[in-house]
């Protein structure tokens, strides 16, 4: 029995960090629909058809097995948040649902078959080239958009809070857009552009 216990102690430090998804990229397959990879950041969830110039997708959580997961965009089908629990074992992911209404997220992340890739460093997040920049003004939860690729086309942009729920949704034409969380509540919050070249996000301190 100590021997039990000692060899439990001795484990769980690698148990915890074979659980982590943080800064991890995935390969899925589910024939016959097409072959995906995932990256998942700090706070964000990535997707490439071909493990180059990734595309910021969805906002997550990951925490002690549990996975929760909202979109990026606005304008989505899927406007609730997923959860589900999860589990690494070796270099295989797995999902299984606890309650998730968007069907092609939920068929997604189920369905697939997901085994790590091995990588050298952070693949390359399209967004992170956009020519946008995201500047707090001097009035207080002021935030300025400006940037080329805005002038190319409409841009989309929404706020979301840590919960996944969109707290401001959006349109402009302009080069220049004032995003003000001045009626926010103090806190963390994520901002996604959309225009024509790409998705850009940026965590925000209100």
């Amino acid at each position: 029995m100590k021997k039990a216990i000692i060899l439990f102690v001795f484990l769980c430090p690698f148990l915890g960090k074979s659980q982590s998804l943080t800064n991890t990229e995935w390969f899925g397959t589910n024939p016959p629909s097409i072959n995906l990879y995932f990256y998942f950041g700090t706070d964000t969830l990535s997707y490439s058809t071909s493990s180059s110039g990734f595309t910021p997708l969805s906002l997550f959580t990951a925490t002690n097995g549990q996975f929760a997961i909202s979109d990026l965009s606005g304008s989505a089908l899927c406007v609730d948040t997923g959860f589900y629990s999860y589990a690494i074992q070796g270099n295989t992911l797995s999902f299984t649902l606890i309650a998730d209404n968007c069907a092609s997220r939920r068929n997604t992340l189920t369905n697939y078959s997901w085994t790590r890739v091995s990588t050298t460093g952070q693949p390359t997040i399209e967004s992170r080239h956009l020519n946008i920049r995201l500047i707090q003004s001097g009035s207080d939860g002021v935030f300025i958009i400006s940037g080329e690729q805005i002038l190319n086309g409409k841009m989309e942009f929404t706020v979301y809070s840590t919960s996944g729920k969109i707290q401001i949704h959006d349109f402009s034409d302009n080069s220049e857009r004032k995003i003000d969380l001045s009626q926010l509540p103090e806190g963390i919050y994520f901002v996604a552009i959309r225009t024509n070249d790409g998705v850009y996000s940026q965590k925000i301190l209100r």
